[in-house]
């Protein structure tokens, strides 16, 4: 269950399990630098976080609910745990790999514009996803990352009217999605306009 694809994320307390949904840095880090001490802290992110728990019990023996006063009596012991199960990283290996991706494979369209493989290009065309003929001179993308590349094409082509249809597009989409999908932009409008300019979207499949 521990991906972060998933909104929660399960870790153990002892016999207990409790499921939560990390918080994206700009939630946690301002608190942090705010807070009074790591027990202060991590009381005021499980109250902005959804947390679920299971076999849980109160010094009576009772079933304890995940209210605000239950979890102020978790044992300190669990505290570490928790602040590293709430505070989620700005990105988690397997993204900062996608990014690597990303950036290498636009480098390369930067530096050798007219460098591109026909096969690929209709393998895209096609919409049978992010190109992976063995002979292409392009660095390989993920799945991810080419998407974001079409999708700010389809953006910056738009006309002005069809604005109102942009919030669709993230329909759905959590903000940690919509996180990584700017940060793509922003390396895609670095990378390829450096080269062209403002029209280098003209780059952009």
């Amino acid at each position: 269950m521990e991906t972060w694809d998933t909104p929660y994320r399960e870790i153990s307390l002892g016999p207990a399990r409790l499921w939560l949904r990390p918080l994206e840095p700009w939630q946690w880090a301002p608190r942090r630098e705010a807070s009074c001490g790591p027990a202060s802290l991590c009381l005021e992110l499980l109250g902005k976080a959804p947390v679920g728990w299971r076999d849980v019990f109160t010094c009576q023996g009772q079933v304890a609910e995940p209210a605000t006063d239950n979890l102020a009596a978790l044992p300190a012991a669990y505290l570490d745990t928790l602040l590293t199960a709430l505070q989620a990283p700005w990105l988690t290996p397997e993204e900062a790999a996608d990014m690597a991706l990303l950036t290498r494979h636009l480098e390369h369209r930067a530096d050798f514009p007219g460098v591109d493989c026909a096969a690929c290009a209709q393998q895209d065309a096609a919409g049978e996803g992010p190109p992976d003929c063995a002979a292409c001179p392009l660095p390989p993308l993920s799945a991810a990352g080419w998407e974001a590349l079409r999708l700010l094409g389809l953006v910056r082509r738009c006309p002005p009217e069809a604005a109102a249809l942009l919030p669709y597009l993230a329909a759905g989409a959590g903000p940690r999605e919509l996180r990584l999908l700017l940060m793509r932009w922003c390396l895609i409008a670095a990378r390829l306009e450096r080269r062209s300019g403002p029209a280098g979207g003209a780059m952009l499949k």
